[in-house]
């Protein structure tokens, strides 16, 4: 489903300054696995995530999803690509306070046909319902706690039926009960067939990985489940 072969990311940030966040980084995720990556801030796993989804462009190596190198992909292409094969809970929750929680799961269908707005809010609604939030759907972001708004990204990253999910520090922030919850509901999701990729800071969660890695100084490496 997802695979990485020697990957380097190089940043110049200035004349005389680079930084390198990923480094020959060759990693191979298979359709339902649940991997998780293990690092402190700043030890490139974010950067890791957006080589994944085709955000930024690796200075070397090959960065494939469903087969296809993103490097051949123009951007209309990874836009559908993203929109269509990719879910995204992001460590902080980005939604839109003016939009109730229903439009704002609903949201990354606006890239589908016009007909099918009202399948989609349909599917919304019935994200909602798994997470638990049925009874929120008309509220605002910010009637909602830190760990309900984590509920509504995992319902909105699930909106177009993607078969992989990128999670960056889902459980960020939030205290051990919701934290235990959150984990919980992602496990849930992948025991169903869909693949997740998760970064994070929290050596704690490495026991739910069918395959777990850690990443220091822009290099990755295997470690056992703790």
């Amino acid at each position: 489903m997802l695979k990485l072969e020697s990957v380097t990311k190089t940043f110049q940030l200035d004349e005389n300054t680079t930084i390198t966040p990923v480094n020959g980084v060759s990693l191979d995720v298979e359709s339902g696995d649940m991997v998780i990556v293990v690092g402190r801030s700043g030890s490139g796993k974010t950067t890791l995530l957006n080589l994944a989804a085709g955000l930024v462009k690796p200075t070397s190596g090959r960065v494939t999803v469903n087969d296809r190198e993103l490097s051949g992909m123009n951007d209309r292409e990874l836009s559908r690509m993203r929109s269509q094969d990719i879910g995204f809970i992001f460590q902080f929750p980005s939604l839109l306070a003016a939009l109730t929680i229903l439009e704002n799961v609903s949201l990354p269908s606006i890239f589908t046909p016009i007909a099918a707005m009202n399948h989609h809010r349909e599917r919304a609604a019935e994200l909602l319902g798994m997470v638990g939030l049925s009874d929120k759907m008309n509220v605002h972001p910010a009637q909602l706690s830190a760990g309900e708004q984590k509920r509504v990204v995992i319902a909105r990253s699930l909106i177009n039926n993607p078969g992989l999910v990128l999670a960056d520090e889902p459980t960020s922030d939030l205290d051990q009960y919701t934290e235990a919850q959150i984990m919980d509901m992602i496990c849930s999701i992948n025991a169903t067939g869909v693949t997740f990729l998760v970064v994070t800071h929290n050596r704690k969660l490495l026991p739910l990985a069918g395959a777990a890695y850690e990443m220091e100084n822009g290099i990755l490496k295997p470690v056992q489940a703790e």
